[in-house]
């Protein structure tokens, strides 16, 4: 069985207290850059192929301009190592 297919709401509990054992998240999985935003946990994501990221974030905030700028909403990309 896959391990991190977990619907236990104590999984969800125990990745937010890994993220927040840091400042900041630097991540390439959109998921973990969801679960940073909603936690309120600063984060830097480094783009796939797919701009799944980036298009995530576009669709979900595209009617809140403040949320679209990352320096104001704790997030920004990162282009390269």
């Amino acid at each position: 069985s896959d391990r991190f297919a977990s619907k236990d709401i104590l999984f969800t509990s125990s990745a937010i207290q890994l993220l927040s054992m840091g400042k900041v998240v630097v991540c390439d999985r959109l998921h973990a850059a969801i679960l940073s935003y909603l936690s309120g946990i600063p984060f830097v994501y480094l783009e796939q192929r797919t701009g799944k990221i980036t298009k995530t974030l576009q669709v979900a905030f595209e009617l809140n301009e403040t949320c679209l700028d990352g320096s104001k909403a704790m997030w920004s990309q990162a282009y390269n190592l």
